[in-house]
C-alpha cells in the first residue's frame, strides 16, 4: 500500500518535571511527571487514486517513580555517569477522523501502559548546584491495554506486551537540573 501525501501538518511534544530527595550520596528517589500533545491533520491520496482526509488529535498522561545513581567519573564530582530506573505509567488518549467519500469513521481509543525501564546518561556539573544531563531510554518491558472503538463496528481490546534492547539517539532526553542541599551545622 502506497501512500501519497498532499498535505500534512504534525505536532508532537511531552513535557517532563522531575523531582528527587537524595537517600543517600548520590543516589535519589523521584517521581517525574509527563504531559504530551500530538496531532495530525492532512490529505492523502490512497494506492487507488483518492482523495481522502484525516485528522488526528490525542494526549497522554504519565507518573513516572524512578531511582537514580551518579557515578563520578573524576574526583571532583563534575562528570557522572546516570543510571535510572523507572516505573512508568501511562495513560494515552486520541481520537482520529477519517473522510473518505463523504464517510466519516471516527477511532477513538485509550491506552494503559505500564513500563519498567533503564535510562543510562551523563551529568556534567556546571557550578556547584547546576548540571546538564543527557539520557537515553534503552531498555525495558512493556505492558499495555488498549480500547479501541471505530464507527460502526464492535469495541476492540487490545493487550501487548514486550521487551526491548534499542538505543534510539533521536530520543536522547536532555535536561537541567538544579540539586539543593540543606544547610549542615
Amino acid at each position: 500500500i502506497f501512500l501519497y501525501v498532499e498535505e500534512n501538518k504534525t505536532y508532537d511534544f511531552t513535557l517532563r518535571a522531575d523531582g528527587a530527595y537524595a537517600f543517600a550520596d548520590l543516589n535519589f528517589a523521584g517521581m517525574a511527571i509527563l504531559y504530551g500533545q500530538a496531532g495530525k491533520f492532512g490529505t492523502y491520496q490512497n494506492s487507488d487514486g483518492q482523495l481522502y482526509s484525516e485528522d488526528f488529535y490525542g494526549n497522554k498522561y504519565a507518573f513516572c517513580p524512578f531511582l537514580k545513581n551518579l557515578t563520578p567519573l573524576d574526583k571532583k564530582g563534575r562528570f557522572n555517569i546516570i543510571t535510572q530506573i523507572e516505573f512508568w505509567n501511562e495513560i494515552e488518549q486520541g481520537i482520529t477522523q477519517t473522510i473518505l467519500n463523504e464517510d466519516v469513521v471516527r477511532k477513538q481509543s485509550v491506552k494503559y501502559s505500564g513500563l519498567l525501564g533503564v535510562r543510562p546518561g551523563i551529568s556534567v556539573f556546571v557550578m556547584r548546584n547546576v548540571a546538564f544531563e543527557t539520557t537515553l531510554n534503552v531498555a525495558g518491558v512493556k505492558y499495555s491495554y488498549e480500547k479501541i472503538r471505530i464507527t460502526n463496528l464492535p469495541e476492540a481490546i487490545s493487550e501487548t506486551a514486550s521487551v526491548n534492547f534499542k538505543i534510539d539517539i533521536l530520543q536522547i532526553n536532555i535536561g537541567i537540573f538544579g540539586y539543593f542541599h540543606s544547610k549542615q551545622d
